[in-house]
C-alpha cells in the first residue's frame, strides 16, 4: 500500500471570494490559444554589477545572478541577461492590501516595468522567487503580452498554468537557494515537482527559463491528449485559487476534492505511460515498474488540511487501477488495429 502524502497549508484565507468566481474558474481554458514564445535575441551578455549593487537588496541580486549563471546552462539565460540591464527593485509594504483583499503577498514582479517590489522584512525569502520570475519573463510591447515561465498574460488571452508556474518558481527557489518554505505555494510546488519527474529536470528547467509553456504542452502530449492537459492546468489553477476559500457550500467543497482527484489521475496516468515508453520494448520488469510507480505516488499529495477544512483525493489504489485499465484498453485497441492492418 502506498503511503499517501497529507500536509497542512497555512496561507492566509482569501475572504470574500464569491460562488460565481469559483464556478467561473471551474471552466477549462483553451490550450490551443497558447502561443509559441517569441524568438528572443540576447541583447547583452555583460552584467553591470555596479548598477545592480545600487539597487535595493543589490548584494542579494548579485548572489542570485552568480548562482544561476553557475548552475544553469548559458543557453537558458537569455531572458535573465536581457532583463538585468533595466531591472529595478524596491521595498513595499503589502500589509494593507493583504487585509483588504485577503491575501498573503510579500512580493511581486511587474514584467512591463521590469520591477520587483518586496516586503523588506521577508526579502530573503521572497526576493529569489521574484528574481526567478524576472529571469523567465519576456514582455511584448506591441500587444502587451507577458510570457513568464509557464504562464502567458495578455488582453483577450486566457491565463493558463499560473498554479504550475508559481509552484515551479518556488521549487527552483528552494532547490538553488535552500529556502525551505512549506507555506509558499505548498500544493502547487509538490504538483510541479511531480510534473518535473514526468518531463525531466533539465528539460523542465529549460522550458521554464525560456518562458515556453507551449513546449511544456508538447512534452506532455507524449502521455496525454490536449483535452486532458488543458483540464490538468485548469484544475491546478482552480485549486491554487480556492483551497483557502472560507465559505463553501457542500457542492463547492466537492468541486475541490474532485479537482484534487483529477490532478492525481492526470499525474498517475501520465507517469505510467512514461514508464511504458521508457521500457521501449524491453522485457517487462514488474518489480522495477512497481517500485518506480510506488516512489512516484508517495511523492504526490493525497490530502490537504487548510486553515478552514480538510480535503482528500480519491485513493491511490483506485486511481492506479483506473489508469491501468485505461492503458490496457489502449493496448488492446492498438493490437486490434495491427491485426486489421495486417
Amino acid at each position: 500500500m502506498i503511503e499517501e502524502k497529507f500536509f497542512k497549508t497555512f496561507r492566509v484565507p482569501a475572504f470574500g471570494l464569491k460562488a460565481y468566481k469559483l464556478n467561473k474558474d471551474n471552466k477549462a481554458e483553451n490550450v490551443s490559444a497558447i502561443e509559441l514564445p517569441p524568438e528572443v535575441t540576447r541583447t547583452d551578455s555583460k552584467i553591470d554589477t555596479q548598477r545592480l549593487l545600487q539597487q535595493k537588496f543589490g548584494e542579494s541580486i548579485i548572489n542570485f545572478v552568480n548562482t544561476i549563471t553557475d548552475k544553469m546552462p548559458d543557453a537558458d539565460l537569455t531572458l535573465l541577461y536581457n532583463n538585468l540591464g533595466t531591472l529595478t527593485t524596491s521595498k513595499k509594504n503589502f500589509n494593507l492590501r493583504n487585509i483588504v483583499f485577503g491575501g498573503s503577498t510579500t512580493g511581486e514582479y511587474s514584467a512591463p516595468k521590469n520591477e520587483i517590489q518586496v516586503q523588506e522584512s521577508d526579502y530573503f525569502v521572497t526576493l529569489p522567487h521574484e528574481l526567478f520570475h524576472m529571469a523567465s519573463s519576456y514582455y511584448r510591447e506591441n500587444d502587451k503580452t507577458k510570457y513568464t515561465g509557464f504562464v502567458q498574460f495578455g488582453k483577450g488571452k486566457a491565463t493558463l498554468a499560473e498554479g504550475i508556474n508559481e509552484g515551479y518558481t518556488q521549487l527552483l527557489t528552494e532547490r538553488y537557494f535552500g529556502i525551505n518554505e512549506i507555506n509558499v505555494y505548498p500544493y502547487e510546488k509538490v504538483v510541479a515537482g511531480n510534473l518535473e519527474v514526468i518531463v525531466g529536470k533539465e528539460k523542465m528547467e529549460s522550458l521554464y527559463m525560456n518562458a515556453n509553456l507551449n513546449g511544456l504542452v508538447q512534452e506532455l502530449k507524449q502521455y496525454a491528449d490536449v483535452t486532458a492537459i488543458r483540464q490538468f492546468f485548469t484544475d491546478v489553477d482552480f485549486l491554487s485559487a480556492h483551497l483557502d476559500d472560507v465559505i463553501l457550500l457542500p457542492k463547492e467543497k466537492s468541486m475541490i476534492t474532485s479537482k484534487m482527484t483529477n490532478v492525481n489521475q492526470f499525474l498517475t496516468g501520465s507517469y505510467m505511460k512514461k514508464i511504458n515508453i521508457d521500457f521501449n520494448g524491453a522485457e517487462f520488469d514488474n518489480k522495477r515498474y512497481s517500485g518506480k510507480l510506488a516512489t512516484f505516488l508517495a511523492a504526490m499529495v493525497w490530502g490537504i488540511k487548510t486553515t478552514q477544512r480538510e480535503y482528500l483525493s480519491e485513493s491511490s489504489e483506485k486511481i492506479v487501477k483506473n489508469a491501468y485499465e485505461s492503458l490496457l484498453i489502449k493496448k488492446l485497441a492498438e493490437k486490434d488495429e495491427e491485426r486489421t492492418q495486417g
